[in-house]
């Protein structure tokens, strides 16, 4: 979850008697939001930087891993991200060269859709990867990768460059802050460590768009929680823009099922019944909200008591249909039973989405139910599927 770097202000009002008994207010003149910078240090002391004292920052910390992401205020879009891994051996020039190679072509996080465009070594020792990632139709961002090895450390620094030109020379700067720590040592680890760099809590992943042969406009992915706890109701919005950032049309959903358990994914699918609007050229796929927030305010149960089988078929109409039994496999009553399923094309694009709420309401402990999901609209060819089966404590602890 974000966390905000502010000071706090305390603001006094003052009240005087002045001599013909009437009270006076003394408004204090508000004093100016504080951007100045501020000299952050991760939690586990291994580097740190000045940055904006009102950015949102967002950590990891592990052993043997150390990350901070930062984006500006009233936005959940990284801008900048900071990995760090101890190796524990230093590198020689070739050891270097390869270790970049293997981050840009099987580690790094964004592989999937992270095209590299030039590459260059910089004059402190860095390797600079210049790229495009491209996520979303029509919205490529322009993505500079800085690795560099420092003693038995490699530091990861990302920017995603921003169409602000002065931002994006505020970013430039604020790189050239950094300083590693090298007394807080983390735990020697594999290079491989850094595929599991994320920049939120909630990420979204495999994002496609299509058209049904009777017009109907999808765009389907899915939402992965990073995060420690069930995150429930996650809501998911699609802006349809012009080329040049203009709103056009919009849609509201939420993920499907009940939410998403810590580690877990779960589909979307937003459903545009008219088609792609002439004027639309891109769109923008944003998790969450203001009027929304991660709390884990229920149990989610999944498969730590809940066991099921999937089998696929087709209907006469062509259409998929996955179906299986879900049997209760824990100790107590399970109430509000969903079965989701994603299916996938073979890049691992998500291309169809579906779900089905079982008729019962209940499933006690060792009952076993059928379900059925149909799915009629694909946009691709499938190449795989998956399913979980989520529901809800009949009566929490």
């Amino acid at each position: 979850m974000y966390k905000k770097l502010f000071w706090l202000w305390i603001i006094i009002a003052v009240w005087l008697v002045g001599c013909t008994g009437g009270a006076v207010v003394y408004v204090p003149t508000p004093l100016p939001p504080d951007y100045s910078p501020t000299r952050y240090t991760h939690s586990s002391g291994v580097f740190s930087l000045t940055v904006p004292r009102h950015w949102n920052v967002y950590e990891q910390a592990s052993p043997t891993l150390a990350t901070a992401t930062f984006s500006v205020p009233d936005s959940s879009e990284p801008i900048l991200t900071v990995a760090a891994i101890n190796l524990g051996q230093m590198l020689d020039e070739r050891q270097m060269r390869q270790l970049m190679f293997d981050y840009q072509t099987r580690i790094r996080p964004d592989r999937a859709y992270y095209t590299e465009s030039d590459r260059q070594a910089m004059p402190d020792g860095s390797w600079r990867m210049t790229g495009v990632r491209n996520i979303a139709r029509g919205l490529p961002q322009q993505v500079n990768t800085f690795i560099q090895a420092i003693n038995t450390y490699v530091i990861v620094m990302e920017i995603t460059l921003p169409p602000d030109s002065s931002l994006a020379g505020q970013l430039q700067s604020i790189i050239n802050t950094f300083s590693l720590n090298g007394g807080a040592a983390l735990t020697p680890t594999p290079f491989e460590t850094l595929s599991a760099v994320t920049s939120a809590n909630l990420e979204i992943l495999h994002v496609t768009d299509w058209v049904t042969p009777e017009g109907v406009f999808f765009i389907t992915g899915e939402v992965a929680n990073h995060g420690g706890i069930p995150v429930f109701d996650v809501p998911v919005r699609v802006a349809l823009e012009t080329p040049e950032g203009g709103f056009v049309a919009g849609a509201l959903d939420k993920v499907l099922g009940h939410g998403i358990e810590a580690g877990g994914f779960a589909p979307f699918a937003l459903r545009f019944g008219e088609g792609q609007p002439p004027a639309a050229a891109r769109y923008v796929v944003t998790v969450g909200g203001e009027d929304w927030a991660p709390t884990a305010t229920r149990t989610l149960i999944g498969d730590d008591s809940l066991m099921w089988t999937n089998d696929i078929s087709y209907n006469e109409a062509g259409h998929m249909l996955i179906s299986g039994t879900i049997t209760n496999t824990g100790d107590r009553t399970v109430r509000d039973i969903i079965a989701i399923a994603t299916v996938f094309d073979e890049t691992q694009n998500v291309i169809g989405a579906g779900f089905t709420e079982l008729e019962r309401p209940f499933l006690a402990p060792s009952e076993v139910i059928t379900y059925g999901i149909l799915i009629p609209d694909i946009g691709g060819v499938p190449a795989n599927f998956i399913v979980n089966v989520q529901g809800l404590p009949a009566r929490e602890d």
